[in-house]
């Protein structure tokens, strides 16, 4: 069983650099996204989860903010092993 599960932008920014695509799996705090922010400063997101890329929402070069979806992942439910 899969549960799907959204990757939620933290802050304010442009899209700088995505680093996985819609067919990666991804692994626990693997970084996903890099996200200039207005100041300057370059956000690496990752989160606490794994699974397959279901889908992207945005592309370098677009705008976030603060609960914008950048991506969803159907997560796996097998532990990863990681501690």
């Amino acid at each position: 069983m899969n549960i799907v599960e959204p990757v939620i932008s933290p802050c304010y920014g442009i899209v700088e650099e995505v680093l996985i695509d819609t067919t990666s799996r991804i692994y626990e705090w693997e970084q996903l996204f890099k996200i200039r922010e207005e100041d300057g400063k370059v956000t690496t997101l990752s989160v606490g989860l794994s699974g397959e890329v279901y889908t992207l929402q945005v592309k370098v070069g677009d705008s976030v903010f603060p609960g914008k979806v950048l991506a969803v992942v159907k997560q796996d439910l097998v532990p990863a092993g990681s501690d």
